[in-house]
C-alpha cells in the first residue's frame, strides 16, 4: 500500500521502467536457448507486476480524492490499515499526524510501515481520535448455540435452512454450515446481509428480525389462505435481488415496450408465420422487447412475478411443471401484467395462486388469462372448446378423446387446449384439471426450465457482475430435483 506522495512517485516511476522493459522483451528476437514458454512467463510476470502497482496507484488516488470515506473492517486485525487509509482521506501527512500525537514523524512512519505492529491499544485509540474517526462495530463470538439461534431467527421471517444452504452459500460452504459449524457463521451472515440486509445486529440483536420494507410494500397481489406470508416476503426479497442482478447484465438490450397489447399482432410476432406458438418462440419474442425472463424452481411462495428494476422490466417464471403449454401460458400471462400494470419504476406484481387455474373475480387476472389464450389460440380458443364439448355430447367421460381429436385436427397443442377446456368447465363446478394434466406433453429433450435458463445465460453479460454475485445468480438457476424428475 502507498503511504505518501513520495512513495506514489516511486511506484509510478517503477511502472514506467517495467513497461519499458516489457516493450524491449516483446521487440527482442527470441534467443535459441530460451524456451518460448519461459519467455511468455517472463512477459506475464511483468504484466502482473504492472497491474498490481497500478492498482496501488488507483487506491491511493481514490483515498486522496475523498471518494472512499467509509471502510468496512472484517476483523480487528484490519484496524491498522483502516487508520492509514483514514489519514490519507483526511489529507493529513505523516508529519501532521505526528504533531497531533506529539511524537516524531519517524515514529508514524515506523507505525505505518509495520501496520502499527508495535503500537499499544491505547496508541491506536489515540490515532483514531486524532483522525476524527467514528467506529460502529459489532463483536460476534460464534458458537454452536449462536448458529442454532440464527437458524431459528431466520425461520421466524420465513427463511428456511435448506434454502440458505442451496441458494445462498457457495457449494464449499454449505456442508460446513449444515453441520452447524460456528466457523461458517460469519460467512453465512455475510450472504444474508448481501441478499436480505440481515447483518449481525439484526440476527444477534435483542429485537425481532425484520426484512427490508421493499419485500411486499409495492407489490400487487392477493394472498390465499394457504400462502405463508413470511416465506412469501422473504422469497420475494431474494427473487428481487436476482432480478436486479440480471437487470445489471443486459444494458445492451433496448427496452421496446408496445404502447398497446394486440393479441393478434403478438400471435403473429411470436409465430413468425409458423403454426402453433411454442414456448421457445414466445421466449424469444419477450426477450426482443428487452424483457429478461428468469426461471426459478424453488417450491412454494409465488408462481410468477414481474418487476420494473428502474426502467427495465424483468419477468420471473416459477413453474415446476415440465409441460411446455403451462410455461407458455404463464409467460404470456406475465407479459400482460408487465406491460399493463407496471407503469412506474420499481413496481412489482406477484402471482401467489397458480396462474390460470384460480377461481377468481379479479379483473386483472381474468384479463391476463384472456390475453394469453388469445395469443396462444389466435382468438379461436372458445370455438375450439365448443367444438370439443359438442363432440363429447356434453359428457365429461368423452371429453378427453374429443379434446385430443380437436387439437390434432386444428394443429394446436393438446395440453394447451385441455387447460383451456378445464378452466371453462370449472365454471360449471366440474373439476377436469386431473384429466387436463394427463394430456400435457412433457418435452423430450430439454425441460422448459432449461430452455429459459439457457436463453438467459446466452443473452446476459454475466461478466458485468462481481464473482460473488455471479455465483448467486448461477445457484439461483440450478434446477431442483422435483423439476428434473417432472414433479409438480
Amino acid at each position: 500500500m502507498i503511504l505518501n506522495g513520495r512513495q506514489y512517485r516511486i511506484v509510478r516511476a517503477r511502472i514506467e521502467r517495467l513497461e519499458q522493459g516489457l516493450g524491449e522483451i516483446k521487440e527482442a528476437p527470441l534467443e535459441s536457448d530460451v524456451h518460448p514458454v519461459l519467455r511468455s512467463a517472463q512477459i506475464e510476470g511483468l504484466r502482473c507486476q504492472i497491474t498490481d502497482l497500478e492498482a496501488e496507484l488507483r487506491e491511493y488516488d481514490d483515498l486522496v480524492s475523498g471518494r472512499e470515506f467509509i471502510f468496512k473492517l472484517d476483523s480487528l486485525s484490519e484496524l491498522p490499515l483502516g487508520l492509514i487509509r483514514a489519514r490519507i482521506v483526511r489529507g493529513m501527512t505523516q508529519k501532521e499526524l505526528a504533531k497531533e500525537l506529539q511524537v516524531k514523524p519517524q515514529q508514524i512512519q515506523r507505525y505505518e510501515a509495520t501496520r502499527y505492529a508495535s503500537a499499544s491499544l491505547t496508541r491506536l485509540l489515540q490515532v483514531a481520535d486524532a483522525l476524527g474517526i467514528e467506529m460502529h462495530e459489532d463483536v460476534t463470538v460464534p458458537s454452536t448455540e449462536a448458529v442454532k439461534v440464527v437458524w431459528r431467527r431466520l425461520s421466524d421471517v420465513g427463511i428456511d435452512r435448506e434454502f440458505v444452504l442451496s441458494r445462498l452459500l457457495p457449494p464449499g460452504d454449505a456442508p460446513i454450515a449444515n453441520k452447524l459449524s460456528s466457523g461458517a457463521l460469519l460467512n453465512m451472515v455475510k450472504w444474508l446481509e448481501r441478499v436480505f440486509g440481515l447483518g449481525t445486529s439484526s440476527l444477534f440483536g435483542p429485537g425481532p428480525v425484520r426484512l427490508p420494507g421493499l419485500a411486499l410494500a409495492s407489490a400487487r397481489f392477493k394472498t390465499s389462505k394457504v400462502v405463508d406470508r413470511r416465506r412469501l416476503a422473504s422469497y420475494s426479497v431474494y427473487a428481487h435481488c436476482i432480478a436486479a442482478l440480471v437487470a445489471e447484465t443486459v444494458p445492451h438490450l433496448p427496452v421496446v415496450i408496445p404502447h398497446r397489447l394486440n393479441p393478434d399482432e403478438i400471435h403473429i410476432s411470436v409465430l413468425g408465420g409458423r403454426g402453433y406458438p411454442t414456448f421457445d418462440a414466445a421466449l424469444r419474442f419477450v426477450w426482443s422487447l428487452g424483457i429478461p425472463v428468469i426461471p426459478l424452481s424453488d417450491s412454494g411462495t409465488f408462481h410468477g412475478a414481474c418487476w420494473r428494476i428502474g426502467s427495465r422490466p424483468v419477468v420471473v417464471l416459477k413453474q415446476r411443471s415440465q409441460h411446455e403449454s403451462r410455461w407458455l401460458f404463464d409467460l404470456l400471462h406475465e407479459l400482460y401484467h408487465t406491460i399493463e400494470h407496471l407503469k412506474t419504476d420499481d413496481s412489482m406484481w406477484l402471482e401467489t395462486d397458480e396462474i390460470g387455474r384460480r377461481e377468481s373475480n379479479e379483473t386483472e387476472e381474468l384479463e391476463a388469462n384472456d390475453f394469453a389464450d388469445e395469443v396462444v389460440f389466435d382468438g379461436v380458443a372458445e370455438e375450439l372448446a365448443e367444438l370439443a364439448v359438442g363432440m363429447a355430447n356434453g359428457k365429461v367421460q368423452l371429453l378427453k378423446a374429443a379434446v385430443t381429436t380437436v387439437a390434432e385436427a386444428e394443429s394446436v397443442d393438446v395440453g394447451a387446449l385441455a387447460n383451456y377446456v378445464a378452466h371453462r368447465v370449472s365454471h360449471g363446478n366440474v373439476n377436469w384439471w386431473g384429466v387436463a394434466n394427463n394430456l400435457q406433453r412433457a418435452t423430450e429433450e430439454r425441460t422448459p426450465f432449461a430452455i429459459a435458463r439457457d436463453f438467459l445465460l446466452a443473452n446476459m453479460d454475466i461478466g458485468r457482475l462481481g464473482t460473488e454475485d455471479q455465483g448467486l445468480v448461477v445457484r439461483a438457476l440450478q434446477e431442483t430435483r422435483e423439476v428434473k424428475d417432472g414433479s409438480r
